[in-house]
């Protein structure tokens, strides 16, 4: 039998338990400047009808989805940071956490979902996206440790 991975709706008194997994995610490169953990950055955005989504297996978190609304007329929200553990990658829980997220936000009536990744970076990410329905409507060059590499922008309707 598969592990057992139960998704929980997580609130700013775990901000610091998923900061330090996704720090152990994304590895930011020392001395450069991480906006995206920063404690003060994941308070300003969850006020924005943030949302928190974390998987465990066995209690231990083994991934999480950050968002928060970026068009409250369109009900438009976006997936702001999102990450699984390595040890529990290649097993359903980015899969499943994103299912719930829908299955949430359907529930709120939010029309579509925003997510941005850089597929030279993230190439699991990636593939999840272009494969489960979401299409990318822009395009960006970024600087990653001296070569320029693509960010791209991808939105899902739900309706």
């Amino acid at each position: 039998m598969g592990k057992m991975i139960r998704m929980k709706r997580l609130g700013e008194a775990d901000f610091l338990k998923v900061i330090s997994l996704s720090l152990s995610i994304f590895k930011p490169e020392k001395g450069k400047e991480d906006p995206y953990h920063q404690l003060k950055k994941w308070k300003k955005n969850f006020k924005k009808e943030g949302l928190l989504i974390g998987a465990f297996v066995n209690d231990e978190l083994a991934g999480y989805l950050f968002c928060y609304e970026k068009d409250s007329r369109q009900k438009v929200i976006h997936c702001w940071l999102a990450g699984t553990a390595e040890k529990y990658r290649r097993q359903g829980v980015f899969k499943r956490l994103m299912m719930e997220l829908t299955r949430i936000l359907k529930k709120r009536g939010y029309k579509g979902l925003t997510i941005n990744t850089y597929p030279e970076k993230f190439p699991a990410m990636y593939a999840y996206l272009t494969k489960h329905g979401f299409r990318k409507y822009k395009e960006k060059k970024k600087d990653w440790q001296g070569r320029e590499i693509s960010k791209l922008f991808f939105k899902k309707r739900f309706d």
